[in-house]
């Protein structure tokens, strides 16, 4: 899963620092940092679809609250 979620986030143009990391009790973390909110949406919504497609073979739910 942590390659194809780091392949997701390579695919990304921009300027921007981003780690994944395995957590002990299961789980994982992803963290973005960079200088356009856009950007970073961009990068957890790419990680969101590969989850989703991954493990539950679907297309996720838009997240974003207005």
């Amino acid at each position: 899963m942590q390659e194809k979620l780091y392949a997701a986030i390579e695919q990304e143009r921009g300027d921007f620092k981003a780690g994944i990391s395995m957590l002990t009790k299961g789980g994982l973390s992803i963290r973005v940092i960079a200088n356009a909110t856009q950007l970073i949406e961009r990068i957890f919504t790419a990680c969101l679809h590969t989850i989703y497609k991954e493990w539950f073979d679907t297309k996720p739910s838009f997240l974003r609250k207005y």
